[in-house]
């Protein structure tokens, strides 16, 4: 859920910890779209695109 703003007339109650990891989830998917073999799927199997995607995601939680 995302928060309401600060001077809202109802505030919505939010959970910060799961908005947090929603959030953090969100960011890796736009930084994989930066690949272009992700974002346009040019694999035939699976396996192969999981194996890329698997890499992707170690080079940028080396960065």
């Amino acid at each position: 859920m995302i928060p309401s703003r600060k001077g809202a007339k109802y505030e919505w109650k939010c959970d910060w910890r799961l908005y947090k990891e929603r959030h953090m989830v969100e960011n890796l998917s736009l930084k994989l779209k930066g690949f272009r073999l992700i974002a346009a799927r040019y694999d035939k199997l699976a396996c192969t695109y999981l194996g890329f995607l698997c890499i992707a995601s170690i080079l940028i939680w080396l960065k």
